[in-house]
This record gives structure tokens, sequence and C-alpha cells, in this order.
């Protein structure tokens, strides 16, 4: 029995390794990209990371897969960190609160973004998690200005959405950052978008 329980605790111990041994490979890769790193080599992940470039491959097949896990990771903290918005009241602090939850999740996520940009064209699931982040800024959209949706002719409103869609995007906030600090593209997306909704309101 003693025997047994310590080949248990050994087993246990090494699983428990493995998965901080993993958690710190894709810990690296999300401190690479903060830094500007869009390109990271195994080499620079596994030197990051204390670890080696064998157990580096021992635990993922390849950079691609480990930056997979590190957008999942990222995926679930940033829907962690949106806060409760407003759906009905006056719009003025309804733009204000979406801009602002937006705002903060797009320059949090850049320095990944950019990392998955190059990589969007040869990976399914790179693709799949970006339609999934941008169905639920849709779906954000169209709850907090429901009122403003519900008062545009059947033919506007998908042209409202999209235009606000494109308006709000992280394209669109990494434009403005190459020229603006956070709070000046905050305020320039706030612009736009209370622009776009005042031109279908009666």
């Amino acid at each position: 029995m003693p025997k047994d329980h310590t080949a248990a605790d050994h087993r246990d111990g090494r699983v428990e390794r493995g998965r901080q041994t993993r958690a710190r490979i894709i810990n690296a890769v999300l401190e690479l990209g903060e830094e500007g790193e869009t390109a990271p080599t195994v080499a620079k992940i596994a030197a990051r990371a204390g670890t080696s470039v064998r157990l580096v491959h021992h635990h993922f097949g390849n950079v691609e897969e480990i930056i997979d896990q590190a957008i999942d990771h990222r995926l679930h903290e940033l829907v962690a960190r949106q806060p409760e918005l407003p759906v009905s009241g006056p719009l003025p602090p309804r733009i204000t609160a979406l801009v602002a939850a937006r705002a903060d999740a797009l320059e949090w996520i850049t320095p990944l973004r950019l990392t998955t940009v190059r990589l969007e064209r040869q990976s399914d699931k790179l693709r799949r998690c970006r339609d999934t982040a941008l169905g639920v800024a849709r779906a954000q959209l169209e709850a907090v200005f429901a009122a403003e949706f519900a008062a545009q002719p059947e033919g506007r409103r998908a042209l409202l959405l999209a235009a606000l869609e494109t308006t709000t995007s992280w394209e669109a906030w990494h434009h403005l950052r190459f020229t603006r600090t956070p709070e000046e593209a905050r305020q320039v997306m706030a612009l736009m978008v209370e622009a776009l909704l005042a031109t279908g309101r009666p």
C-alpha cells in the first residue's frame, strides 16, 4: 500500500509539473507579444518560460499550437473583464459605457492580435476564434443600441450595424493608436459612434 501511494504521488507530481510548464510556456508567448514580438521562435519562448526547447516540443507540436492555447487563455480573460453594459436609458451614457469597454478590450488584446494576424490564413482555429470574438462584439452593439436599431427603417439596420462594427473594430482602434493616445482614441471612437447613431435619429 505505501508503495502504491508513493507511485500515485509521483504521478500526480509529474502531472502538476507538466501543467505548470505548459502554463509558463503559454504565458511566455503572451509576454513576448506584449513586448512587440509578433513572430516568437521556440528558442525565445523556451528562454522566457525558463525551460528547454526540448520540453517546449514535448508539450506542444509547434509555435502555432502554443499561440492557439494562448488565445484561448486570453479570450477567457477578455470575457471575464467585460463589464455589464447599460441597454436602456439615455443614449450618451450608453455610448460612453460601450466605447470605454471596447477601448479597454481592444487596447488590452492588441499585442496578441498583432501576433495572430499573420497566422489566421493558415489556422482554422484562429479564424474561428476571430469570428467568435466578432460575434460577441456584434451582439454587444445590438443589445446596447437596441432602441436605436428599432427606430431605423428595416433596410438600414444592417448597414448601421456594419458601420458600428467597423467603427469599434480592432482595425479601427489600431489605426487610431498610430498617432493618438488611448484616451484620444477613445474620444474619437465615441464621436464616430455618436455621429453614426445620429444619422438615423428622428
